[in-house]
């Protein structure tokens, strides 16, 4: 039995690093840093900071924690998630759940996003060129000659499509 509770303990232990402690900021949102206390001496604890990228809100809308938990609690309320919800299957062939995909997938676009805002943390677009590279990442493309009355935007890539408009 301890053996199974500690291998998906290990599976959100690596899913958050890989995905959440790596992520740059984007947008300019305010970002949300986990009370995991460190030991730098005996007696005293520091904070340490996980960036999560793109909208706060939406990241949580994703995740499936409530808008109104404290900075403090999206750290812990993910682990839970990830936990309980993450993984399917006998132990001897655990599989990622829609969950997890759905939620890797959000982070992995909004990382594309925030390389694309740059430092300034804005995406500026004002030519149909410049909006070519924006709707593919979000998973769309103009349809007919961009700009014209008659134009309009078309699904390009489903999964990215549905992340778009469910975050």
């Amino acid at each position: 039995m301890n053996s199974f509770v500690r291998l998906p303990a290990a599976r959100v232990a690596v899913f958050l690093g890989i995905c959440l402690g790596v992520a740059s900021n984007s947008w300019g949102v305010p970002q949300t840093s986990s009370a995991t206390p460190t030991q730098d001496r005996p007696g005293q604890s520091s904070q340490a900071n996980v960036i999560i990228p793109g909208p706060l809100r939406s990241f949580l809308r994703m995740a499936g924690i409530s808008q109104k938990a404290s900075t403090e609690e999206v750290m812990p309320l993910l682990a839970r998630n990830v936990f309980l919800l993450g993984y399917e299957g006998p132990s001897s062939r655990v599989r990622p759940t829609e969950f997890l995909i759905l939620l890797s997938r959000y982070v992995q676009q909004a990382r594309e996003l925030s390389v694309m805002a740059g430092p300034e943390a804005v995406i500026r677009v004002s030519s149909c060129e410049q909006a070519r590279p924006v709707l593919q990442v979000l998973g769309y493309r103009t349809r007919t000659d961009c700009g014209q009355p008659n134009s309009y935007l078309e699904t390009a890539d489903p999964q990215r499509a549905f992340i778009t408009i469910e975050s």
